[in-house]
């Protein structure tokens, strides 16, 4: 087994891969039938729900995460160069961000992170519970982009309002890695797996921390300068003897691979860090879904005939 699979799977919100999660609604729908009492409300954008009913939680987590996942699968499988602009890499690059951004999404739902956006009528149902405990000082929660960590027992979902999609995510991603380094030495597994992981983890920490990026938005940083700005030569026209098709190449090669062997050095130019980066990221995430689709048992359908499905479909299975 892998360092991964004896580590980070301990650590994991494993449940929702377990083939009993058959709700079929996700978080936001679990929202809507208010399957929940309001446990504790600090402001109208942060507050604390509590479950009347485990399970549908688990299977509403299983939902989002497997709708995410599926997501990045079907990015990685639209990665390839152009037969007819060989030195081309804009949409490469681009398809390789989303891949990498809906990895980063599902990850965090597998250890019990959702960030999801809740619509007025979202907000409108959790106030008609509020309402009904005349002892909370708050009447009303805010529609927007939230936070919603979800414990361990699946009983206790808190909710944070945030304020942009791709800077918080990969704001609480790199919180998310920092607190898995925290917590391995505590797994129950060899030294020299635990030393594995928190190499892997260091290394992808770097890659989306790279030229002082504090907030670990760095790919979103790149994307964006390639998007909006048409940087970094990989437009037409083309920089001479542009890497790009290379990079691209690499890339579907190295999301095979163990992630032990992506390890990042921010010595290259780049778009080959981001290439390597957004490769180790993504190799983290497929063999995450995978380790952790492949313990429990009976294993959920759910996944069996939606992301893991399209994992073999796409030749990502390994």
């Amino acid at each position: 087994m892998s360092a991964i699979q004896n580590v980070l799977v301990q650590e994991a919100h494993i449940k929702i891969f377990e083939g009993t999660a058959s709700f079929s609604s996700d978080l936001r729908g679990w929202i809507a039938n208010q399957n929940y009492m309001v446990d504790s409300v600090t402001t109208s954008s942060k507050y604390v729900l509590r479950a009347s009913n485990e399970q549908k939680v688990v299977a509403s987590l299983a939902n989002d995460c497997n709708r995410m996942s599926q997501a990045a699968i079907e990015s990685i499988s639209g990665i390839q160069v152009e037969d007819s602009l060989p030195k081309s890499g804009a949409w490469g690059l681009i398809r390789t961000y989303y891949s990498s951004f809906f990895a980063a999404h599902s990850i965090l739902r597998i250890f019990g992170r959702s960030l999801t956006q809740l619509d007025a009528i979202h907000a409108r149902r959790i106030t008609e519970i509020l309402k009904l405990d005349s002892s909370l000082q708050i009447n009303n929660v805010d529609a927007g982009f939230y936070d919603i960590q979800i414990s361990p027992d699946y009983r206790f979902l808190t909710f944070n309002k945030l304020k942009d999609s791709h800077g918080d995510t990969w704001r609480l991603f790199l919180s998310l890695i920092d607190d898995l380094m925290d917590r391995v030495p505590q797994t129950s597994a060899l030294s020299t797996d635990k030393r594995e992981v928190i190499a892997i983890l260091d290394s992808l920490k770097k890659g989306i921390t790279n030229s002082n990026s504090a907030r670990g938005n760095w790919l979103s940083t790149i994307r964006n300068s390639v998007n909006y700005r048409h940087t970094h030569g990989v437009w037409f026209p083309h920089t001479k003897n542009s890497p790009a098709a290379r990079h691209i190449r690499d890339f579907n090669q190295h999301i095979l691979l163990s992630p032990s062997s992506l390890q990042i050095t921010n010595t290259k130019d780049e778009v080959e860090e981001f290439f390597e980066t957004s490769a180790l990221l993504v190799a983290i995430f497929r063999e995450l879904l995978v380790c952790c689709y492949s313990r429990p048992n009976p294993q959920n359908k759910l996944f069996k005939y939606g992301s893991i499905k399209l994992l073999k479909s796409v030749g990502l299975s390994g």
